[in-house]
C-alpha cells in the first residue's frame, strides 16, 4: 500500500494527480479490460479529480476501459448527473450504472457455505449465500474500487471491498450483510476499526472475483 498525505495535511489537486499518475506508470494494464468501480452520488469525495488522471493514464494502454457506478439498491443516475458526478464525459470511457433491478445484470461466483457464515458472522448467522454480481466486473482483467472511507453503520467503515459487496453485488450477500449488521447494531458497529464480522463476510465474497482488485 503506498499512502499520500496524513492526518492534518491537505493536498492540493495536482499532488493528488501526480500521485495517481505514478501509481499508474507501473501497472500492469496494457492490452487489458480495466473496470472502475465508483461511488454514486451519496458517497463524498473528489471523483472527477480521480477518475480524469485514471482516464488519462489508462485509456491509450488497456483494450477495454468500463466505469460501474456502486449503486448497491440506491436510484439510477441520469446521464446528465453521471457527467457532473464524473466531470464529464471521456472518450473511451463508457459509464455504466449498477443496474440492480436487472436479472442479466448479474454473474454468479459461486457459494459461501452456511457453515463458513456460521464462522464468519461469530455464530450469528447459519445459512448459504450464492455470490452474485456485476457482470463487468467478471468481463474485466483489473478491477479498480475508487472511493472514499467513511464510518459505516453496517460494516464499521466503508471502502475497498464494500464497493463491490453490496456496491454492484446481487440481493443475496446485501440482505445477508446487512442483516449480519443489525444483529451486531449500527451502535456497536458504527467506526469499528480493522475486520468487523460483516468486513470478514464481504471479503469472503470479494475472493471470489476473477480480476486483480485494487483500490484508490
Amino acid at each position: 500500500m503506498t499512502v499520500i498525505g496524513g492526518p492534518g495535511v491537505e493536498l492540493d489537486d495536482e499532488e493528488v494527480a501526480a500521485f495517481v499518475r505514478r501509481e499508474l506508470e507501473g501497472l500492469d494494464v496494457d492490452g487489458k479490460r480495466v473496470c472502475l468501480v465508483v461511488p454514486d452520488a451519496t458517497r463524498s469525495c473528489p471523483l472527477p479529480l480521480l477518475v480524469r488522471e485514471l482516464h488519462a493514464a489508462l485509456v491509450d494502454r488497456v483494450a477495454g476501459l468500463t466505469a460501474v457506478v456502486a449503486l448497491g439498491t440506491h436510484a439510477a443516475m441520469t446521464d446528465e448527473q453521471l457527467d457532473a458526478h464524473l466531470g464529464a464525459p471521456y472518450p473511451g470511457l463508457v459509464v455504466v450504472n449498477h443496474e440492480w433491478w436487472e436479472p442479466g445484470t448479474f454473474v454468479s461466483l459461486g457459494t459461501i457455505s452456511s457453515e463458513r457464515v456460521k464462522q464468519l458472522s461469530e455464530g450469528r448467522l447459519e445459512q448459504a449465500v450464492d455470490v452474485r454480481i456485476n457482470r463487468h466486473v467478471t468481463e474485466s482483467d483489473v478491477v479498480i474500487l475508487v472511493g472514499p472511507v467513511f464510518p459505516h453503520e453496517v460494516v464499521g467503515f466503508s471502502g475497498g471491498n464494500k464497493y463491490l459487496f453490496p456496491g454492484v453485488a446481487g440481493p443475496e450477500v446485501i440482505d445477508l450483510s446487512h442483516w449480519l449488521g443489525a444483529l451486531i447494531s449500527s451502535a456497536d458497529i458504527i467506526g469499528t476499526r480493522g475486520t468487523t464480522p460483516v468486513r470478514a463476510l464481504i471479503d469472503e465474497a470479494a475472493a471470489l472475483v476473477p480480476a486483480r482488485r485494487l483500490a484508490l
